[in-house]
């Protein structure tokens, strides 16, 4: 996506106290492109507070970077959110590991079970 001139942000449920560079850190080695132009990196200023309602209080506030055409989490709630928001983005589940009893993805999340077939 960022090769093809995309703004890449990552909305993550990190906290940046405790773990901002550890995050920045894990993006580079895992050769996602981050401190480069066209890239940002958003953390929660507070550990305590739940992913989903920080997701749900930002996903709103991203527009302001450009059109939200596509959002990727491994948590269905957080998926749901982006595809309430965003009606006409790629809402994309990362079926990986959620939190015991998470809800089921909206219809219009797509769900993947890796990064090779997006």
């Amino acid at each position: 996506c960022h090769a093809a001139g995309a703004t890449c942000m990552y909305l993550t449920g990190r906290d940046l106290p405790l773990m901002g560079i550890g995050s920045f850190r894990s993006l580079r080695d895992l050769g996602f492109p981050i401190g480069v132009p066209g890239t940002e990196l958003v953390l929660k200023p507070d550990a305590n507070m739940p992913d989903e309602a920080y997701k749900r209080f930002e996903a709103p506030r991203i527009r302001r970077v450009g059109q939200v055409v596509a959002a990727f989490d491994n948590e269905p709630a957080n998926c749901n959110v982006f595809a309430e928001v965003y009606p006409d983005c790629e809402s994309v589940l990362l079926d990986t590991q959620h939190l015991p009893g998470a809800p089921k993805p909206h219809p219009g999340v797509h769900v993947v079970a890796d990064f090779s077939r997006v």
